[in-house]
């Protein structure tokens, strides 16, 4: 987890102070690290070991096939602690795509017993890019403190939900994303324009100009937010599949990619990997493999000396 750390900066007007210029000293919270919260996960219930047990249980006859009724009795004790319950096991998102990715080949009573454990199952769907199975594990994620350009760019993966804060009901606060790749000197310009920005957003906002306009609060800074630059931090909810944070992470991971955007991708994806992590001892999901399927960085992301849109 990356919790959102800031520090305060105090900016101060020109001297002499110009008359188009920033008025009042004014305290900024630049951005140092972003907040990146995996906040919620698909997980199996109980009765997914119903279903297999039902439906599985009628090929695996412990008299006629127990070499199978074996293998199925392991690995249902296997799903059965990556559910949670009053035990310390951790439950693991993974499970309902595999057994998603079982129902398709009706695998249940395992007939190849190198994919038997689900990292090494996951793996084989990877490598057979099967990834239609990774879209049924889902995995939340709250960002905090990134800039607008950012979510501007998020919002085009199409795949996902969002649920970000809004300008119009919540009051924008001096927070201020600096680009990671900003210079001193760019980064003094960029505080500079944020501080003098938020001077003229408050006169809107707070109805300082000495005009009656009969408008709500709402509709007051539906106005005063045009003023705003896309580097004041926002926060944002983002949720999706595995396969999409995939797609996402081969795009937003490349060298080619907005700085801050691929700051925040590495991570997502520190999260995830930790959130991918099966029982030690047996084989784990391998996120980078994926991460070179098909959709790798070298196909997907423009060259640097293309025209890159974001």
């Amino acid at each position: 987890m990356s919790r959102l750390k800031v520090e305060k900066v105090q900016i101060k007007p020109l001297r002499p102070i110009i008359r188009d210029g920033l008025q009042n000293e004014q305290l900024l919270e630049k951005v140092v690290t972003p907040g990146v919260y995996l906040v919620g996960h698909t997980l199996a219930t109980p009765q997914i070991l119903d279903a297999w047990k039902d439906h599985a249980g009628k090929q695996c006859n412990p008299y006629k096939a127990p070499q199978a009724y074996t293998d199925l009795k392991n690995l249902a004790l296997g799903v059965k602690n990556s559910i949670p319950d009053d035990s310390d096991i951790k439950p693991h998102p993974l499970m309902p795509a595999v057994f998603g990715g079982r129902v398709c080949y009706d695998s249940h009573h395992l007939p190849n017993l190198d994919t038997a454990q689900p990292g090494a199952y996951l793996n084989n769907i990877v490598a057979q890019n099967h990834w239609s199975v990774l879209e049924h594990a889902h995995f939340n994620f709250y960002l905090e403190g990134v800039s607008r350009s950012l979510t501007h760019e998020l919002v085009r993966h199409r795949h996902f939900s969002f649920s970000q804060e809004s300008q119009r009901y919540v009051a924008q606060p001096p927070r201020v994303v600096v680009p990671p790749n900003a210079t001193a000197d760019e980064e003094h310009g960029i505080l500079y324009c944020s501080a003098y920005v938020y001077e003229r957003y408050k006169t809107l906002d707070q109805g300082l100009l000495g005009e009656e306009t009969g408008l709500t609060r709402k509709q007051q800074r539906e106005k005063s937010r045009a003023v705003l630059p896309n580097c004041f931090a926002t926060n944002i909810m983002v949720s999706g599949n595995l396969r999409s944070w995939l797609e996402f992470l081969q795009k937003r991971l490349s060298p080619a990619a907005d700085a801050e955007i691929q700051q925040v991708a590495g991570l997502i994806k520190e999260e995830l990997a930790e959130a991918l992590k099966f029982p030690d001892g047996t084989p784990q999901f391998d996120i980078n493999e994926a991460l070179n399927g098909p959709a790798t960085n070298a196909q997907q992301a423009p060259n640097h000396e293309e025209n890159n849109n974001g």
